[in-house]
């Protein structure tokens, strides 16, 4: 019985994708990339809306009511949710 050398890749393993390990990894790091500029981004408008509206615009703020509260109150209480 002759045997012949086979030497692509079986179907099914990793090899046999037309991407490489390095272009899924250089994938993956791009994707954590932007979700964490995104998540940053977030959190810094977060962080800056709760501080100018909760402590800075406080009594400005307190001239209106929200659901029977000071607006001012309203606004700090939600911002350290």
């Amino acid at each position: 019985m002759a045997t012949e050398s086979n030497s692509q890749p079986r179907a099914g393993s990793a090899d046999s994708s037309p991407g490489t390990r390095g272009d899924t990894d250089a994938r993956a790091t791009a994707y954590w990339r932007a979700n964490l500029t995104l998540v940053g981004a977030l959190l810094a408008i977060w962080f800056l809306v709760s501080l100018g509206f909760g402590i800075l615009l406080v009594e400005p703020l307190n001239q209106f009511t929200a659901f029977g509260f000071k607006l001012g109150f309203w606004w700090a209480q939600q911002g350290s949710i």
